[in-house]
């Protein structure tokens, strides 16, 4: 149980609107670390510090709150993704050195944002109406790396042993390790995993593996 007051009644606009990026947030917290089906309604009332009643005020069920979540957070995401990869593009360098750019900004940009990371990965069911909704939300990017992919194939012996699912399913499977498996912080005590010195050397081990990069 939070500690928190829970919050019930009459609110300002400026206190609902409080109220509202409370849910949220908390909702965030644990659809990232417990997923969406082992995440109650109570738990993100106790978390955010409101009753039952206030969250079906704001949102209606907890499926509206995960919508809500994506829109918000998934959004930042794509944006900063979207921006990084304006700057890879450069038609004076060939179609394998864009790929590996555009991967390093993905690597960067879903490092950068962990618990959408953690939400995505969360969504193994293709056929879910959860899964659906970020792939769609996601399509226009992807397929731009995609495209990039392709071309890059092309000049690599490397990335002949990939399609562009394998290919995308073996990089965020590499990303996601450190941050999936949060238990490894109490593996490896000496470990700063959300530090930058460790994103800096994993990145680079991620890159080896994909391109066979030292």
């Amino acid at each position: 149980m939070s500690d928190k007051t829970i919050r019930v009644g009459r609110q300002t606009a400026e206190d609902a609107h409080k109220t509202k990026t409370d849910i949220l947030n908390g909702a965030f917290e644990l659809f990232s670390t417990k997923g969406f089906d082992s995440t109650s309604i109570r738990q993100i009332g106790n978390h955010a510090g409101v009753s039952h009643s206030t969250i079906q005020h704001h949102f209606g069920s907890k499926l509206d709150i995960w919508f809500a979540i994506v829109d918000r957070y998934n959004a930042a995401y794509i944006t900063d993704l979207n921006q990084a990869l304006e700057h890879t593009t450069n038609c004076d360098q060939d179609s394998l050195i864009l790929f590996k750019n555009a991967v390093l900004v993905l690597i960067k940009t879903l490092f950068d944002h962990p618990k959408m990371l953690r939400i995505i990965c969360m969504e193994y069911d293709p056929d879910s109406e959860r899964a659906q909704y970020l792939t769609k939300s996601m399509v226009p990017t992807h397929q731009h790396i995609s495209t990039l992919f392709t071309a890059a194939k092309k000049e690599s012996k490397r990335l002949e042993i990939y399609n562009e699912e394998t290919f995308l399913i073996a990089l965020l499977g590499l990303i996601s390790s450190p941050i999936l498996l949060t238990i490894l912080d109490n593996l490896l005590p000496e470990t700063e995993l959300n530090s930058a010195d460790f994103q800096a050397k994993y990145q680079r081990l991620i890159m080896n593996v994909l391109f066979g990069e030292p």
